[in-house]
């Protein structure tokens, strides 16, 4: 899922995977696997990921929540740092609250609903109405990306953190959802999720090489 993926990702970033300081159990969406009594039992509302340390006696999820944990004290989610802090949890918030609202019912029409039922067409009114809805958000961070006063390589500061890490899942399908021009006019935003897609880290997610460790 989507938002496995920025877990992923972030776990590749403080060395996770290369240390082997966690397990990955796959669960398969496409057989409804998260939607079994047995799972419903951890995430109640049917969905990934979770995240369980010491044989499930600490237990939670909702990908954000888990971001912050896995994170907490390293360079993408430092706590020596109160205003980059905030800085990481405005763009969180955003990615949420506003990015999240106008790009979720896209991605249902133009992908979701595509692998369920390859004959499916989009409803483009919803499409359209979510696209412009989607763009003062995509012009805030070209914004933010481009001034002069606050020029840093990622969108929250000079270092890649979770706030960088929440949105490359989305961006990455920018193009099966139609999407590409919206990056195309906005030449600091392509910027930035270009050299984000070309981490490790996220090759690592993309080619779900975390599979490998599927059960271990």
């Amino acid at each position: 899922s989507t938002c496995s993926r920025k877990v992923i990702m972030c776990l590749h970033e403080t060395g996770a995977v290369e240390a082997g300081t966690f397990a990955f159990t796959n669960i398969d969406l496409g057989k409804k696997e998260q939607k079994s009594p047995e799972y419903l039992k951890i995430q109640p509302y049917g969905k990934v990921p979770v995240w369980e340390e010491d044989d499930g006696a600490f237990r939670f999820h909702e990908s954000r929540a888990i971001l912050k944990h896995i994170t907490a004290g390293s360079a993408l989610y430092p706590n020596d740092n109160p205003r980059l802090m905030a800085k990481i949890e405005q763009w969180v918030s955003i990615e949420y609250s506003y990015f999240g609202a106008a790009w979720g019912p896209i991605f249902l029409e133009k992908i979701l609903k595509k692998r369920g039922n390859p004959a499916y067409v989009a409803n483009e009114a919803i499409c359209e109405a979510k696209k412009l809805e989607l763009r003062p958000t995509l012009d805030l961070m070209e914004a933010e990306l481009s001034n002069s006063e606050w020029r840093t390589p990622f969108i929250a500061g000079p270092n890649f953190t979770i706030a960088d890490a929440t949105f490359m899942p989305y961006f990455a399908l920018f193009g099966p959802a139609g999407l590409a021009l919206e990056l195309e006019s906005r030449p600091a935003l392509k910027k930035w999720v270009g050299q984000c897609l070309s981490r490790p880290s996220w090759q690592y997610t993309k080619d779900m090489k975390v599979m490998e460790l599927n059960g271990k």
